[in-house]
């Protein structure tokens, strides 16, 4: 329980966010199911991981977090989830898990595959997941391409296409 309090009272004070398991399409959440947990702002993903440690290292420590792949793709997931918070579309945050995970769920699906390479044969299987009319993207380092209503995207590109023209 004590975990729980503390979650909670970071989420109260804007410091995570929370993401909660929904079935696809649904928008329902489920509340006995894990949560996922994201630090609202992904400058905290990095005091975080360096608490209880010299803040004289830091910014250094940071820098090479950013060079660490896995590391890198889930402060990426942080960004996107901080971004998806604003659209009402997508708010609260939901993710899905099956035998395959889906890391955002609401009017359109997102997963986060901040890789060079992203082949989007792998993610045929959510046709079998997703509504018929819900759109897939994934988020990707480089790769760009669309099949259907699945399509990759690279993580400057969706940015800048959530923000539209000012």
């Amino acid at each position: 329980h004590t975990a729980e309090t503390y979650l909670s009272i970071l989420e109260m004070n804007y410091v995570l966010l929370s993401a909660r398991w929904s079935e696809p399409g649904s928008g329902v959440d489920a509340p006995r199911k894990n949560r996922k947990f994201y630090p609202i702002d992904p400058f905290l993903f990095h005091i975080f991981h360096d608490f209880g440690r010299s803040p004289d290292m830091t910014f250094v420590k940071s820098q090479e977090r950013c060079k660490d792949p896995v590391l890198m793709s889930a402060l990426v997931e942080v960004l996107v989830a901080s971004e998806l918070r604003h659209d009402p579309a997508m708010h609260p945050l939901r993710y899905f898990l099956g035998k395959k995970e889906i890391d955002f769920v609401g009017a359109e699906a997102v997963e986060v595959k901040y890789r060079t390479a992203v082949d989007l044969n792998e993610f045929f299987w959510v046709s079998k997941v997703l509504p018929p009319s819900m759109k897939f993207t994934v988020i990707t380092r480089q790769t760009h391409s669309v099949s259907g209503r699945l399509r990759a995207i690279p993580l400057k590109e969706w940015l800048l296409e959530r923000r539209g023209p000012r």
